[in-house]
């Protein structure tokens, strides 16, 4: 029996202790939105979280529920359904029953992945290396908050340029968005998910559940692009290589041949049947990003955990009993398969990189390493030449080990960090839901990128242009609003649709702030910062 199975609801509470940090996080964000009388905090701490929310409405924003769901910023009603998410779906469900703030189901679903996920990764380690001891307890905190030294050396680099603390992130991709350990995962209800189902693969393949594991492969792939193949390429060559070279018969041949086929699946589905739709092909091409992960970055994020392992197979006779084992040999597969892919770039053009990291690769090297942590704090904590100093030297280490996440988590929640109403911007999206309320087939033509966005996961309106990266051939259509807006030029393929149109009025000095859209336009909406207009089809000539 495993430490955890002796007590279920310490390991709860084991799960909401290492939560915390990211409870924290959303915790500032409401109280930074709560200190400024000016400004409410939505919910959503990174602008791309607002994303999921939008696709959720579209399951029952055309007034009937529909199992897949459309582009919602695709500005046409007609876009195909050709996607589906199992998150997206409970999403959904959730907010229609509810009839909560976006912000506020993704906060409490948020919540709830995160704590399963930490719970199915302390799962993990006690199934590897237990709990029963001090030691090890640490080598827990290390495994699901341990980082590098990103944050460490752009700080030293920030005091020898004459930066100061600007530059802590300036190894750490994205300002630390990327999150290439485990915990700042955690923060993020879709990577706690993915994080989830990776976990309960990886304990369905040592508990020998086939049939579980390739279900969860299956959810795994309908979930998300990036990550389902990346698991799938993983399971498939474990699968293989344990059946064919190391000839266990543990594994059924239908597992790789399952595996095979989910990978085949996964490709026709995601390279094949999608970019058919022109719409989809266009984002594709807005996807194909150079997002690399650089040397710096992956010696300092990764160079800690991979000195750990190495320690561990140091000597061929350890490399040979390690990798005696099935569940070590997975881990190793794992790092190699996802290490490739995080820098495919050497072999095709890249394709946003470091999508592959997520801790993906710090993950598989840390628990292959961790028996040479768990032993040195051990050592520390045992050692009587150390006197008192002992369990000083363990919580400096353990600081180290801990100062990526712990610094950024810091900063973070030290300002306003993720997407706030202001009061004015409030007023509009209350228009916004009154009209569409009227006019759902309206298009929202707005010279304001905040609106445009937050808009479709508010509201179910369509915007003719929204987020940079989903709204199919982006920058045509970001210059025919602009062209709109400067010029008075609007597209042909307005004429046939209630416009409602969200002017942003520039600050002092910001320019010109006497739009004017015409006769055709009933203005409807005025408040110290915006203004709103409607066009109904019927009036179009």
């Amino acid at each position: 029996m495993t430490t955890m199975g002796r007590g279920r609801a310490r390991v709860w509470l084991l799960s909401l202790f290492l939560l915390a940090p990211a409870i924290g996080l959303y915790a500032a964000h409401v109280i930074h939105g709560g200190l400024d009388s000016g400004r409410s905090p939505t919910g959503f701490i990174q602008y791309d979280m607002i994303y999921y929310m939008a696709n959720a409405r579209e399951h029952f924003d055309s007034g009937t529920f529909k199992l897949t769901y459309g582009n919602p910023f695709s500005p046409h009603s007609q876009t195909p359904r050709i996607y589906f998410q199992p998150l997206t779906l409970v999403l959904a469900l959730l907010h229609r029953l509810t009839r909560l703030d976006p912000g506020i189901v993704f906060m409490i679903t948020g919540f709830f992945l995160g704590l399963f996920c930490v719970r199915s990764a302390i799962f993990v380690y006690d199934r590897l290396y237990g709990l029963d001891s001090l030691s090890k307890m640490l080598g827990l905190v290390c495994f699901v908050w341990g980082g590098g030294l990103m944050a460490v050396s752009g700080g030293l680099a920030g005091l020898f340029n004459g930066m100061g603390g600007e530059d802590l992130f300036r190894f750490d991709p994205f300002g630390g968005w990327w999150f290439l350990n485990l915990g700042r995962n955690l923060i993020y209800p879709t990577e706690a998910l993915y994080h989830l189902l990776v976990f309960t693969v990886f304990l369905a393949a040592l508990g020998k559940r086939w049939i579980a594991m390739l279900v969860l492969l299956a959810v795994l792939s309908v979930s998300h692009p990036f990550t389902g193949i990346q698991f799938i390429l993983i399971f498939f060559t474990w699968t293989f290589l344990e059946r064919v070279y190391f000839r266990s018969g543990e594994i059924p041949c239908f597992a790789v041949f399952v595996s095979v086929l989910l990978l085949l699946a996964h490709v026709l589905y995601y390279l094949v049947f999608l970019p058919t739709f022109p719409e989809h092909a266009s984002i594709m091409d807005q996807w194909a990003l150079s997002w690399l992960l650089r040397a710096p970055t992956l010696v300092l994020a990764y160079g800690g955990v991979l000195l750990l392992t190495l320690w561990r197979l140091r000597r061929p006779e350890l490399a040979r009993n390690v990798l005696s084992r099935p569940e070590n040999r997975l881990l190793l597969i794992w790092f190699l398969v996802s290490f490739v892919l995080a820098n495919h770039e050497f072999a095709m053009d890249p394709v946003q990189p470091l999508h592959f990291t997520r801790g993906y690769l710090w993950i598989p090297l840390f628990l292959l390493g961790a028996p040479a942590l768990i032993d040195g704090f051990q050592f520390l904590l045992d050692d009587r030449h150390l006197g008192r100093w002992r369990g000083v030297v363990a919580l400096v280490i353990l600081a180290v080990v801990l100062s990526d996440n712990g610094i950024w988590l810091a900063d973070h929640a030290r300002k306003p960090t993720g997407m706030f109403f202001s009061s004015e911007s409030e007023e509009v999206m209350s228009w916004l839901r009154q009209i569409s309320g009227e006019k759902k087939d309206a298009l929202l033509i707005t010279n304001d990128p905040y609106v445009a966005y937050t808009g479709m996961a508010y509201t179910p309106l369509r915007s003719w242009y929204s987020h940079w990266a989903c709204t199919p051939f982006a920058e045509k259509k970001k210059a025919e609003v602009a062209a709109f807006f400067d010029r008075g030029l609007a597209h042909s393929l307005w004429r046939s649709r209630d416009l409602v149109v969200v002017f942003r009025v520039p600050e002092p000095g910001g320019g010109d702030g006497d739009f004017d859209p015409g006769a055709a336009f009933t203005e409807l909406f005025c408040n110290a910062s915006y203004r709103g207009y409607l066009k109904e089809a019927k009036r179009i000539e």
